[in-house]
């Protein structure tokens, strides 16, 4: 097909930016679900006003016609776009407010089935074009990239955690077989919190440790624990993980039942009874889980401010994890390093203009498993030069009993055997670990050591009593 043939919808494209112009507040979540590959009547001629507006978005600067003709004129595309007089037309077009949700779900079926004939269309031109190894191959190749074209119709956003734990509640019963010493908002750790002096507004908190650590699970305690206890909007974006499954968790963290036991059904009478328990628990929490696995941290933000608009404040936003958010459109970074720092950047001044605490969470590198000693250090931090530099605690977790359990350790110093002897004096209940916290950077207080206890079957971390936390610290200091 020809490109001058391909779908394009020249009234949805300038309706919905005249009515952006003119209700720009009201717009955000519009502006958050279109792109500029949306835009594509008159040879892209809409494309560049819209980058213009994104741009004023992401950077929390007013939009309307002045910013952005001055955006366009800065960017040198002001011509193309067609001059004031073009800006003008479109909000001239608007006769009303009420239907800018069909134009934008009209733009997005354009927009899909543009996709899809461009996409034909390449591949008839390697088939004529290039030689073809293997005919299977082929196909699949392009078969993958068709279903990409249609799951990207699928526009997704925060799911409550009110209507998940309702949909999973359904699905439970078909299945068969605060500390007064902190000035931030409590995690739900009076221990962690001390430390850390709470989470305060404005602040960036990165938890980071390697695969296994349990550095999600308790980043979604905190979430939850958060939410429960200040009854404001908490957001957790979701990079990795469904939603359904991240209730799941919070299931069987409240319930104290088996996460496996709810995946599949196996469940006893009395666990079913305290599931239901817990489901009303979880209904009352205002989690919202947005599992959108190519957000950036831009989209972040704009989804984040659209949700303290409407719920009129926001407790604290989680980022799981940071460093596989997606690229910023038309921005390039000479390594994976300065994509990480410019990241961190814009994190930290997203906390400072929402006034609420963000916790990231981050990988370490995998130089930690070449080492003796996995106990992690700052230097592990992917991205540490801007990390320190831009977050206000950096926490890292390290949890043995992984390795010891997975044979990933060989001699991980010998105080090992003697640290398992000693607390073994501690009769932790089955399924219970010890997790280490070390707060290796920390603006509200010194740096330091302290400890959880998790269990990974119930997805949940509990602060151990005082006197088991004194005979931990004693075995570490040993």
């Amino acid at each position: 097909m020809e490109k001058s043939k391909y779908p394009v919808d020249e009234i949805s494209e300038k309706t919905i930016l005249g009515v952006i112009l003119l209700k720009p507040k009201e717009n955000l979540s519009v502006i958050n679900e279109l792109t500029e590959d949306d835009f594509y009547w008159n040879n892209g001629q809409n494309r560049y006003l819209f980058i213009a507006i994104k741009a004023l978005a992401l950077n929390n600067l007013p939009i309307d016609m002045t910013s952005v003709y001055n955006f366009l004129n800065e960017k040198k595309t002001l011509n193309i776009v067609g001059g004031i007089e073009y800006i003008s037309s479109l909000c001239e077009l608007v006769t009303t407010f009420n239907n800018v949700e069909f134009y934008l779900d009209t733009l997005k079926k354009t927009t899909l089935l543009r996709k899809f004939f461009m996409t034909m269309d390449n591949a008839e031109e390697e088939y004529l074009n290039r030689p073809m190894e293997d005919v299977p191959t082929f196909v699949q190749k392009y078969q993958n990239i068709i279903n990409d074209v249609a799951n990207s119709r699928k526009e997704t956003d925060f799911s409550s955690l009110r209507d998940v734990a309702l949909e999973l509640d359904q699905r439970i019963k078909s299945s068969i077989g605060g500390d007064s010493t902190i000035t931030g908002y409590s995690t739900g750790y009076k221990y962690f919190d001390r430390k850390i002096n709470g989470l305060n507004k404005g602040s960036m908190i990165v938890i980071a440790g390697r695969p296994g650590m349990g550095k999600s699970t308790l980043a979604l305690n905190i979430a939850y624990n958060v939410a429960k206890k200040i009854q404001k909007p908490v957001a957790y974006f979701s990079l990795e993980v469904e939603a359904d499954k991240l209730v799941i968790k919070l299931y069987a963290c409240e319930a104290g039942v088996n996460s496996r036991n709810i995946e599949t059904g196996y469940l006893t009478t009395d666990e079913r009874a305290r599931l239901s328990e817990a489901k009303d628990r979880l209904l009352e929490v205002p989690l919202h889980i947005d599992e959108n696995r190519s957000n950036s941290v831009g989209d972040i933000f704009i989804k984040s401010r659209k949700l303290k608009e409407q719920y009129g404040d926001l407790g604290l936003i989680i980022i799981d994890h940071i460093g596989i958010t997606d690229k910023e459109k038309d921005m390039k970074f000479s390594s994976e390093v300065a994509e990480l720092s410019y990241k961190a950047r814009q994190v930290k001044k997203i906390a400072g203009e929402l006034d609420v605490p963000i916790i990231c969470v981050t990988q370490l590198n995998r130089q930690v498993e070449l080492r003796d000693n996995k106990i992690p250090q700052m230097a592990d931090l992917r991205g540490s030069g801007e990390f320190e530099q831009s977050a206000d605690q950096i926490v890292l977790l390290y949890r043995e009993k992984y390795y010891t359990q997975t044979g990933n350790v060989a001699n991980n110093k010998k105080e090992d055997n003697n640290e398992e002897t000693k607390t073994n004096e501690l009769n932790l209940a089955e399924g219970w670990q010890i997790v280490e916290l070390n707060v290796a950077k920390n603006r509200a207080g010194e740096p330091g050591k302290t400890y959880l206890l998790f269990n990974p079957a119930l997805s949940r971390f509990d602060t151990p009593s005082l006197e088991t936390l004194k005979v931990i610290e004693s075995c570490k200091k040993n």
